[in-house]
């Protein structure tokens, strides 16, 4: 685990570091990095322990799961969004913890927003619905957990291909088109919040994660842009600290600036498996394979391309059966992979790949559609999913599905639009 220093992409600024305490021990973290990031660097990635005593880190690095819950300031908080910023104290939550009772005293009024639609999520879906709206004079506000917006096109730093008629995105990396989504005046826009209910009348109920305020939103229309969860396929130690979802490789390396691995072994060939590759190299790492167990490889030629040049192999029809954690418990040493037909390994292909300290997975996503199947419950046909939370895809469908809902959203308001805009997107 190491600390990026230079990049050929992303710009890497003057370090302010925060010092604080972790077991005992002085850990020195950055200002607008996260607390896991400062404990990696440091060498500690363990962040909790199963029943059985078992080591777990990091699981989704997106706020989404409660793997890397610790007590910070003695308050349970995730640690892959909770930045290092002013922490005193972080320590792993004990398995008899019990959380002091806290007594509520109401200060001020509960505030109650009013607008027309609600969209939950800032990413590329969230945004371009926004945009539509916004074109077409229509009230909204934008909910979104992460300091800032544009969600996973933060953590890409590819060039988009084109594809939109006006060409306005393409040629241009994920962090940018999300800022080019956002456009200048973010008002409406509340980031470091989570909704954390739907009641019945139409009301969202939201948090804040900085200032713990909680406030409510009623509103008309109801728009789930939540993205996806990873998908992690099972075997033999795969709970290890050192196997991590693409989406941990990515957050920590392209935002958080901290590799997760020198010497990694990549799963699955398709666009992610390819792109994280090619992103890991930039940062300096060393790929030492990609695994596919399908006979063909399932992502674009042109990102394929990008490995093969780097001389990365893939190996097809190959499975991962195990991962070999090292002699102080706190990482892997290398992976068991065999030969497969039909996802099943052929017995007396197996062999050992020595030297990896990261395994990276890129097995696919599941849509994050927990809150869009209560908003159903709740609006009716007036909830609507984009992206991710509705049907994985890529960038490039996230931000069309965004826009064909705002259209449709449009439209059910009996709002005039050109329904050739809308034809291009649906």
């Amino acid at each position: 685990m190491y600390k990026i220093d230079s990049h050929p992409i992303i710009k890497i600024p003057e370090p302010l570091t925060h010092i604080f305490q972790y077991n005992g021990m002085v850990i020195s973290g950055e200002k607008g990095f996260t607390i896991a990031a400062a404990l990696h660097r440091a060498g500690y990635p363990i962040h909790s322990h199963s029943l059985t005593n078992r080591s777990r880190s990091l699981e989704c690095g997106i706020g989404k799961c409660s793997a890397c819950e610790m007590l910070v300031d003695g308050e349970i908080r995730r640690i892959c969004i909770t930045p290092a910023d002013g922490v005193r104290e972080v320590s792993e939550i004990p398995h008899n913890y019990m959380g002091a009772e806290v007594p509520f005293i109401k200060t001020e009024q509960v505030k109650i927003f009013k607008t027309d639609v609600v969209i939950v999520g800032a990413g590329p879906a969230g945004l371009a619905t926004r945009e539509i709206l916004n074109q077409h004079g229509v009230d909204n506000i934008v909910i979104d957990s992460n300091p800032e917006v544009g969600g996973q096109l933060n953590m890409q730093t590819h060039q988009f291909f084109f594809f939109e008629k006006e060409k306005k995105y393409g040629g241009l990396r994920g962090f940018e088109i999300s800022i080019l989504l956002a456009g200048e005046n973010q008002s409406g826009i509340f980031l470091n919040c989570t909704v954390w209910d739907v009641f019945e009348g139409n009301r969202v109920a939201v948090k804040n994660f900085s200032t713990r305020e909680v406030f409510y939103i009623d509103c008309s229309y109801f728009v789930v842009a939540t993205g996806a969860v990873p998908f992690l396929p099972t075997f033999h130690n795969d709970d290890l600290p050192g196997v991590y979802t693409a989406a941990v490789i990515q957050k920590m390396m392209n935002t958080e600036l901290t590799l997760l691995g020198r010497n990694v072994l990549t799963v699955g060939a398709g666009n992610i498996g390819y792109l994280t590759s090619y992103q890991l190299t930039q940062a300096g790492a060393n790929v030492k394979a990609i695994l596919e167990a399908q006979p063909k490889e399932g992502g674009f030629p042109v990102q394929a391309n990008r490995v093969r040049r780097l001389g990365i192999p893939v190996l097809l029809s190959h499975i991962l059966l195990e991962a070999l954690p090292n002699k102080e418990g706190n990482g892997i040493r290398g992976a068991v992979i065999a030969q497969c037909e039909n996802f099943a390994p052929i017995p007396g292909t197996e062999k050992v790949l020595e030297g990896i300290d990261a395994i990276n997975i890129c097995t696919g996503l599941m849509p994050d559609d927990a809150l869009l199947s209560k908003g159903y419950e709740v609006f009716g046909r007036r909830c609507y999913g984009a992206g991710d939370a509705l049907s994985i895809g890529e960038g490039t469908s996230a931000v069309l599905k965004g826009k064909q809902v705002a259209y449709e959203i449009l439209d059910s308001m009996r709002i005039r639009f050109a329904h050739a805009d809308h034809l291009l997107v649906a």
